[in-house]
């Protein structure tokens, strides 16, 4: 949505700024400043093109007419340094008006466009006196304490008991101003704990972190931002720092009418950045009246000072785990390692241990050369995880972690155990799709995807993971729509045109599928990983009766060193979808065998066919695997059983 011009609205509003153009005025928190003249003409004229490169020669036709005999040079010299005085701007790090040298000047901030609000008071002095220079962190980490006259953003719902109003808030970047870019993966994991924290809380629906992070740089308006997100409210803020002393301030603007509801300012010193997001969380909830639950109250209750080092190294670790790469893991445990030394009493610090060396056992192969054993991972992650449940019995993450890995080493009562207690620490959160799939629940893991891709609608991956549970939930139309949503988001992840093309596939729309199977395979090479396989395009190719190609692939996965139990389970793909059900059921032996984390879950996979699924044998090699909740289509006649299936 286009700003509106200064005439046809009474107010802008930008971080604790407002422009009345009708009054002629600026004013701050609701006090009026002192400037007039070129300089507000300036401000004005900037404002209606946010975002936008305004020149100095349209500056000068605005404000200078050639029949005004003046220093036209002087004159915007002047005018934008009396404006950045005003607005506590720099020039060489602007935080509302940049300058494009030899071209002119651009106003970088977001925007609030709506209806005159009564003016404001200042902001409530503090004890002691303020030292200017003292710098403002996490800005957004305040946005929601104020007192807001909120009722109109309230949607009804809640999930089960929960009754209580449900307002849908975006979580801004915070905006460091004091310009120490060496810190910010320390403000991201303060305003990812922000995040986290309000969704705690059944109230709220906050919109994930990967979806407000896109937003760091674009030149957007809050109204564009708040349609995009589908949001009721968005919190903004800005971050100042100097030595320990940190100082924020934020607002909040209702994304319907575009008025500022609440700001304010706050000053902590290092140790008590940590118990910010509890803090702001009880702040919302009652200031918007809402009552916790026993369970909220408890989770919000246990933040405590942390050390700032011990902090920082725990959001360093956070950044690179947050990467998926062999190298980002090895650093998270070392910067995990770091925070446990310096705090051994830190649970999150734990928690990331856990999950770090559970994500390096998986990518384990067997042939690896590595100084540490699969098994001494997992053992590594187990007492990480348990750890951290001890110091803190209200995380949810860590029994989230330890049921995955329950699940991928067939403790199927541990890992029902682990998922359950989870639930209960935070009911109103939808459940675990990979479980809620093992135990046959494929709609219910269908719909918690969805919620968790409307709280991130922005983030390729959560329009990914739609797709393939969708996919290996059957319902393949749903599978293709959020597939192609991934790819729009971000066109150059292999991983959605293979899954794209398992769902044409099992569509029957077999040359579309082998046209995204060809996609990915563009752009691994692209990448490097010539000769890759990309994950079940064997099977789409064999399915689409492209014999040849599909057996020379299975013969390169099958010639993969270190390739693994994983592999075993491509292979009985293939061999079942080519009609050679004895070679897929000696895979399928091999993956036993080999304990692989997908075969117990073989029983609802699309990738096996339904002759397969009737065979006693297959069915008996899952049950074997202890697996519970396994659903078997009947045995057709037992002539038809031990002959070669006829696949696709």
């Amino acid at each position: 949505m286009p700003l509106p011009s200064p005439s046809d609205c009474s107010v802008i509003r930008f971080a604790t700024f407002e422009f009345d153009p009708s009054a002629g005025e600026l004013r701050k928190n609701g006090g009026k400043l002192k400037i007039e003249g070129q300089p507000l003409e300036v401000l004005q004229f900037l404002l209606q093109k946010p975002g936008r490169v305004v020149t100095r020669e349209e500056l000068r036709q605005r404000l200078w007419p050639s029949d005004t005999f003046v220093d036209f040079e002087q004159g915007i010299n002047s005018a934008i340094k009396r404006l950045r005085q005003v607005l506590d701007d720099s020039a060489q790090t602007p935080h509302f008006i940049e300058t494009l040298p030899r071209r002119g000047y651009r106003f970088i901030y977001p925007l609030a466009v709506g209806s005159a609000a009564p003016a404001q008071p200042p902001l409530s002095p503090r004890p002691g006196r303020v030292d200017r220079r003292v710098v403002i962190i996490a800005a957004c980490l305040f946005a929601v304490v104020g007192s807001l006259v909120i009722a109109p953003l309230w949607q009804t719902g809640g999930q089960g008991a929960d009754r209580r109003p449900v307002i849908r808030l975006a979580v801004l970047p915070l905006e460091d101003v004091s310009g120490d870019a060496g810190q910010d993966y320390v403000l991201d994991e303060i305003h990812g704990e922000l995040i986290a924290r309000l969704s705690e809380i059944g109230a709220f629906a906050v919109i994930a972190r990967d979806s407000a992070l896109r937003y760091r740089q674009q030149r957007k308006t809050l109204a564009d931002i708040a349609e995009a997100l589908n949001v009721d409210a968005v919190l903004l803020g800005e971050v100042r720092r100097q030595g320990q002393r940190w100082h924020l301030t934020a607002y909040l603007v209702s994304a319907r009418e575009g008025r500022r509801l609440w700001s304010e300012g706050y000053e902590r010193e290092g140790r008590d950045v940590a118990l910010l997001p509890s803090q702001v969380a009880r702040a919302v909830a009652a200031r918007l009246q809402v009552a916790l639950t026993p369970q909220e109250e408890a989770r919000l209750g246990q933040a405590r000072p942390v050390d700032p080092a011990v902090f920082a190294a725990w959001a360093n670790g956070r950044h690179h785990l947050q990467k998926w790469t062999a190298d980002g893991v090895e650093k998270a445990i070392r910067c995990f390692q770091e925070a446990t030394d310096g705090d051994a009493t830190y649970a999150p610090a734990w928690a990331g241990l856990g999950e770090a060396y559970l994500s390096q056992a998986f990518a384990a192969k067997p042939g690896d050369k590595e100084r540490v054993s699969r098994e001494e991972r997992l053992r590594r992650a187990e007492a990480a995880l348990e750890q951290a449940i001890h110091l803190d019995p209200t995380l949810r993450e860590p029994h989230q972690v330890l049921g995955r890995m329950k699940l991928e080493t067939w403790d199927w009562p541990g890992a029902a155990r682990e998922f359950q207690l989870a639930k209960e620490l935070d009911p109103f959160r939808p459940g675990f799709p990979t479980y809620l799939l093992a135990a046959g629940r494929p709609q219910e893991a269908v719909e918690a995807q969805r919620f968790n891709a409307r709280q991130d609608p922005l983030n390729y991956s959560s329009q990914l993971t739609v797709g393939w549970t969708a996919f290996m939930a059957g319902q393949f139309d749903e599978a293709v729509r959020a597939l192609k949503a991934a790819i729009d988001l971000d066109p150059a992840i292999p991983h959605a045109y293979r899954e794209l093309a398992w769902a044409y596939s099992a569509k029957e729309m077999h040359q579309e599928a082998v046209r995204e199977c060809d996609a990915a395979f563009d752009l691994l090479r692209q990448q490097g990983q010539n000769g890759v396989v990309p994950g079940g395009c064997e099977w789409v190719y064999a399915r689409a009766g492209r014999r040849a190609e599909a057996l020379a692939m299975a013969q390169q996965i099958a010639q993969t060193p270190g390739g693994g139990a994983h592999n075993f389970m491509r292979l009985a793909h293939v061999h079942d979808a080519l009609g050679d059900r004895e070679r897929a059921l000696g895979y399928l032996r091999q993956a036993f065998d080999a304990k692989a984390a997908g075969l117990p879950l073989a029983w609802y996979v699309p990738m096996l066919s339904e002759a397969m699924k009737a065979d006693p044998r297959f069915q008996n090699l899952i049950r074997r695997t202890g697996i519970p909740w396994a659903k078997f289509p009947p045995a057709p006649d037992a002539r038809v059983v031990d002959a070669p299936g006829s696949g696709h």
